[in-house]
């Protein structure tokens, strides 16, 4: 059913087994980014008239695409989307119908989803739907099949998150909602988007410069009435901006009279980053944001300082300056890019991160991760970025309290250990799983199986094994990453095999104990094929045993083990490293042994090629000797027969 496709799911008829009539549709969702379940659980009994109704969400096996997929099931809309398209056009409500075909069913909706901490981040024009055919009141669609304002138009988003990634935009405020409600009521008083062909950065700068109210809708002509109330919901100054409890005093008929906007203080002299001119610290710092690559120099500069205390007359942006940044201390070239990052944390605290050209707010961080994992620069970039160390920079620079300060805080202190280690189990993989708590593992060995815990594994690892093809691994580094983080029994010791040759025995043992470990949690006591691979993978193990006896003994027990279906079986072969150690130095020793036999064996051939030459030497010694003897025999006689 196309026409109720989100931008991030596509839209299938659904039917309930307990009614039939009910009028559902399933949400099939992109398996790669990361689910909602937090927001959906805070939901699940949430039961507004004026938003679709999800009923239920879970994995389901999807044929056409040969794997299981996150589905949510939710109450099909009465009618047609109100705004068919970003760039379509429609009839302008008029003021009575955006009371109360509007607000009127929309606020408390809101309302409700503020009292569960939750936020919509979803609110536009075309996710807007008409309760029926008469189209004379709307409803507000689903929030939770992307990550929060993910798909929302620049032009929706207040300037905060008009700054950021998309895909890094975070949960955000009640403040967010209710921007997007103002200029999705200034779209549908005007009957289409208010900037439909803009320039974003374009239209950035101008609410910044001027206000969004005057960026947006100054253009366009709308009742009086009605300016009051855009002027109220797209106030950039959240002191200003209208609460729900302001709309209702004027959809009562109480005129409020919205102050005029609170605009950037304005320099005496504009300062230019790449032929543009900045006369704002908040324009100045989305300048050096844009232009991080020449910006150092610039921020290091004396003109720099001199603007700062002479144009702009800030005492304030100065003293925050010196904290934050202090261009004074920063001279390493290499240090170039940390100190933009932290001058436009100085110059703009409210703005997101801002790290070589990328900006994002914190809690959106795992839903950047994920969204970049087929693009290699911008991998780069956020390793680059955690290994600044910007985040509590961020956080130190924020003028208002956050209550998810020590969470973020915590998280990006120890994704620069993970970053530096090349070993599986660490590195991108491990941010991705650390900062997405529902995320399925994504290693290509189970993806198809949208695998969320470790049954789950067991039973995809089990498949796998059937058909592993010709080279089959079992571990990688997306399977190491999410066992690290979903399985609480698993320590970095476990992690530290895998960083050896994987034709060695330690990474083939190691790969083994893991699986074990797998499985034990999962207490799932047969998996037949998985154990039958291992047993297979191992041989070469076995074959490294120099005792014939206690190989083919090994032989004989690790077949056995392999058809038991319990890993634990075959690890008990190969847990014993005294058994692996006696092998070993019993080599040894018959190695020295060898070697010493050898060389007596050696000496004797040479003693048996030298026995003639010897025999001669003897023989002329014993001659001589025997000569000697006869000689002195004889004199002794002839002196004898003489004297006598």
């Amino acid at each position: 059913m196309p026409q109720y496709d989100s931008p991030a799911a596509k839209a299938y008829l659904a039917q309930s087994k307990r009614d039939p009539d009910d009028n559902l549709l399933a949400m099939i969702l992109d398996w790669r980014m990361p689910p909602q379940i937090d927001l959906m659980s805070a939901l699940r009994n949430f039961t507004p008239t004026s938003m679709v109704r999800m009923t239920e969400w879970g994995v389901v096996p999807w044929a056409p695409e040969n794997r299981r997929l996150m589905a949510v099931v939710m109450e099909r809309p009465g009618g047609d989307r109100v705004m068919a398209n970003p760039k379509a056009t429609f009839e302008p409500f008029d003021e009575g119908m955006i009371v109360k075909g509007v607000l009127t069913p929309l606020l408390p909706v809101i309302r409700d989803l503020q009292a569960r901490g939750q936020t919509h981040r979803n609110i536009r024009p075309t996710n807007l739907f008409f309760t029926d055919a008469q189209r004379r009141q709307v409803i507000l669609g689903e929030c939770y099949t992307a990550p929060p304002g993910m798909y929302q138009p620049y032009w929706v988003e207040p300037i905060e998150s008009h700054m950021t990634e998309p895909s890094a935009r975070g949960r955000g405020r009640l403040f967010d909602d209710i921007y997007s409600l103002g200029a999705t009521l200034l779209a549908l008083a005007i009957g289409r988007a208010p900037v439909p062909d803009g320039d974003p950065h374009q239209l950035l700068l101008n609410k910044i410069n001027y206000g969004s109210y005057a960026a947006l809708a100054a253009q366009h002509r709308v009742s009086l009435p009605i300016a009051e109330l855009l002027r109220g919901l797209l106030s950039d100054d959240l002191k200003e901006r209208w609460t729900i409890r302001e709309v209702e005093l004027w959809m009562g008929g109480r005129r409020l009279s919205p102050k005029q906007p609170k605009l950037p203080k304005r320099a005496t002299r504009p300062f230019e980053v790449a032929g543009r001119e900045h006369f704002n610290a908040r324009s100045l710092a989305l300048g050096f944001g844009t232009e991080w690559r020449n910006a150092s120099p610039a921020i290091r500069g004396a003109a720099f300082d001199t603007w700062l205390k002479r144009s702009l007359s800030d005492e304030t942006l100065v003293e925050r300056m010196a904290k934050i940044a202090n261009p004074a201390t920063s001279k390493d070239s290499g240090d170039g890019e940390r100190l933009v990052a932290r001058t436009s944390i100085a110059l703009d605290p409210g703005a997101p991160l801002r790290f070589k050209g990328l900006a994002l707010m914190l809690d959106g961080i795992g839903d950047l991760i994920a969204a970049s994992l087929d693009n290699a620069e911008r991998r780069g970039i956020i390793s680059e970025l955690f290994q600044a160390r910007l985040a509590p920079v961020w956080l130190s620079g924020q003028v208002e309290a956050r209550s998810d300060t020590a969470r973020w805080q915590q998280a990006f202190e120890k994704a620069p250990q993970y970053i530096i280690s090349g070993t599986a189990g660490y590195g991108m993989e491990r941010c991705l799983y650390e900062m997405n708590a529902h995320l399925p593992c994504l290693s290509p060995i189970v993806d198809r199986f949208y695998v969320t815990n470790m049954a789950e594994m067991i039973w995809a690892l089990n498949d796998y094994a059937r058909n592993p093809g010709l080279a089959p691994k079992l571990i990688d580094r997306h399977l190491a990453a999410f066992c690290a983080v979903r399985c609480k029994q698993m320590s970095d010791q476990w992690l530290r095999p895998l960083g050896d040759n994987e034709q060695t025995s330690s990474y083939k043992i190691g790969v083994l104990k893991i699986v074990a470990l797998i499985q034990q949690v999962s207490k799932i006591d047969q998996a037949p094929d998985l154990t039958r691979l291992l047993a297979e993978m191992l041989k070469p193990v076995v074959d490294g045993f120099h005792n014939l006896k206690q190989r083919k003994k090994m032989h004989q027990d690790l077949e056995a083990a392999g058809k038991t279906g319990k890993s634990a079986e075959i690890l008990a072969l190969f847990n014993d490293i005294q058994v692996i150690d006696r092998d070993e130095k019993a080599y040894q020793a018959a190695q020295a042994s060898y070697q010493k036999t050898a060389t007596q064996i050696s000496l004797l051939h040479i003693d048996a090629s030298n026995s003639h030459h010897h025999a001669k030497e003897m023989g002329e010694q014993v001659a001589a000797i025997a000569s000697g003897s006869i000689a002195s025999l004889v004199a002794s006689i002839v002196f004898l027969i003489y004297f006598i």
